[in-house]
């Protein structure tokens, strides 16, 4: 019986560290978090712009 509450206070003990770590930082742990987000949009912009500049024109010339 001793054993069980001990291993019932270490999988409660984890846990905890685990949710801990998973709202200080939510990337470690495969969450994506506020900063991934903004890189995500951010790199989405990039594209965008850049998809806009290669591609033609109706008249087949590339825009600068």
């Amino acid at each position: 019986m001793e054993l069980m509450w001990g291993m019932l206070a270490f999988f409660i003990f984890i846990i905890i560290i685990f949710v801990v770590i998973s709202f200080l930082f939510p990337e470690l742990v495969g969450i994506t978090g506020k900063r991934a987000k903004e890189i995500q949009k951010h790199q989405q912009e990039v594209d965008q712009d850049q998809k806009a500049h290669t591609e033609p024109d109706p008249q087949g010339e590339k825009k600068s």
